[in-house]
């Protein structure tokens, strides 16, 4: 009764999420200024990002390769409220296919093929203070491999998280990610920088919209005419459900590993940007659960070359 009153209670939040920003774009008040604290600076109310990704074949320890080809499209809306409050709105979608040759921890058959994730999410920043704000981002997410069904692939959670400016050039935060993750809840600590070391060289946490997500930091440098340099470093991992008709009839897989990367970017105009990855999954892991939760196959894969092209568009 507590996870379905859960699941009511992040539904009619992100619904009321909705409603704020499209009644908002339709009817924006004349003197609306964007929240001090958002922690995307970006003031397009609108951002589409679209990124394909090739993670390269790495040996299994068990024996055997795994690669995947990952193709993202992420769709962000913002509307500032007021000067002291503002909403998001998330969409993401990411289709994964990945490549098994000769697994033999996983009985030489493929376990898994095209995994399909489908993600919604709302956020609200508020600024407590000056100098305090707080964001919250409740999501809900869909985590399937073709075949299995949509019911019982459903992961809910989000993020909440503190942040206080010391100075024009340096925010700090902290908080948590917290996820129901197809009966695995996940706590992750969050650790929030944007510090702005001098003129060009920036650190703060990876991009929402990059292909490693936002549980990371980033080094950048402005290198001039619209160019960007940066390397970092993240966590990054999945649950989903597997295919009813499969090896592993109605299980979960779980793959986390610590990506890499170096990334040059470019501006196009105000409104464009690319940005090129390049870099490697690091201590990557894969597992099978069976329906009941436990633990049946594992297996580790070498470090992983991966490339990644990210094109956004703000309008």
């Amino acid at each position: 009764m507590v996870i379905a009153l859960f699941r009511s209670t992040l539904s009619t939040v992100i619904l009321a999420l909705c409603f704020c920003i499209v009644s908002g774009f339709c009817a924006a008040p004349a003197s609306a200024e964007p929240a001090a604290a958002t922690p995307q600076p970006e003031t397009a109310p609108f951002t589409i990002t679209v990124t394909p990704s090739r993670q390269f074949d790495a040996h299994l320890s068990g024996g055997g390769t795994v690669g995947v080809s990952r193709y993202l499209l992420d769709i962000t809306a913002n509307k500032p409220l007021s000067e002291t409050l503002g909403v998001g709105l998330n969409f993401i979608y990411e289709f994964a296919d990945y490549n098994f040759s000769a697994p033999v921890a996983f009985s030489g058959a493929k376990p898994w093929g095209q995994v399909h994730h489908l993600e919604l999410g709302g956020s609200v920043v508020y600024d407590v203070t000056p100098v305090w704000s707080i964001y919250v981002a409740p999501t809900v997410e869909f985590l399937r491999e073709d075949g299995a069904g949509w019911n019982n692939a459903v992961a809910y959670g989000g993020d909440i998280f503190v942040t206080r400016d010391f100075s024009p050039t340096l925010t700090l935060g902290l908080g948590a990610e917290v996820f129901d993750e197809l009966g695995k809840v996940t706590p992750l600590p969050l650790v929030i920088v944007n510090w702005k070391i001098n003129d060009r060289l920036v650190l703060a946490n990876s991009s929402q919209t990059g292909p490693m997500g936002q549980l990371g930091a980033e080094l950048a440098y402005t290198l001039g005419d619209g160019w960007e340099a940066a390397a970092g470093g993240a966590y990054k991992s999945s649950r989903f459900r597997l295919s009813n008709s499969g090896l592993y009839n109605g299980g979960v897989a779980e793959e986390f590993s610590y990506p890499a990367w170096g990334r040059i970017s470019r501006k196009a105009g105000k409104n464009l940007n690319f940005d090129l990855y390049a870099g490697a999954m690091l201590g990557g892991e894969l597992h099978i659960d069976d329906s009941n939760g436990n633990r049946i196959k594992s297996d580790r894969y070498d470090p992983a070359p991966f490339m990644s092209l990210a094109f956004s568009a703000r309008f």
